[in-house]
């Protein structure tokens, strides 16, 4: 007779050994249902992680405290084809994802090249796969409908006037 656990296992991964592992490249499959998160599931995500930080550094002193973990969410996957199918946890994943990219973006605002580069480090690994010279690669690859959009829109441009230029020559059609 054949148990769940003999198909399963559950390991505990930090966000950052889930995203770096130089193999990983999550996908939803088109099967799953598109992003769904409204308003109230990111102010809760937006809240989450407030509190995370808040917990996590004495803000008068800009001191870190020992850090509790947090649970971030049940993420379920399943190798398939040198990639994970994410099977739960694709709006956390996504939601992550443009956070880690718009922080990136930010960053590049910072005038010292040796801060910008190190947080530019620090991110770049978390949203795409191969970094030094080689084609981009997102760590993260929505279904067919928007992974294109996805990729080129939010990953790949930087500026507002890039995201700008794409929408122009991409319209979006409802």
């Amino acid at each position: 007779m054949f148990e769940p656990k003999d198909f399963f296992s559950a390991e505990e991964h930090s966000i950052r050994s889930l995203f770096t592992d130089k193999d990983k490249v999550f996908k939803i499959p088109d099967y799953q249902r598109n992003f769904a998160w409204t308003n109230h599931e990111l102010d809760q995500f937006w809240e989450d992680l407030k509190n995370v930080i808040t917990g996590s550094y004495d803000l008068s002193t800009y001191s870190l405290r020992i850090a509790k973990p947090h649970f971030f969410g049940t993420i379920l996957l399943t190798k398939a084809d040198n990639q994970y199918e994410v099977t739960d946890g694709q709006q956390r994943l996504t939601v992550t994802t443009i956070l880690l990219k718009v922080l990136h973006d930010v960053s590049n605002r910072i005038s010292n090249v040796q801060d910008r580069s190190g947080i530019s480090s620090l991110i770049t690994p978390l949203i795409q796969k191969n970094i030094y010279g080689e084609p981009f690669q997102a760590r993260l690859k929505l279904d067919s409908t928007v992974n294109n959009f996805f990729e080129n829109y939010i990953l790949l441009k930087n500026t507002i006037s890039e995201r700008a230029d794409y929408l122009r020559l991409h319209p979006i059609t409802i």
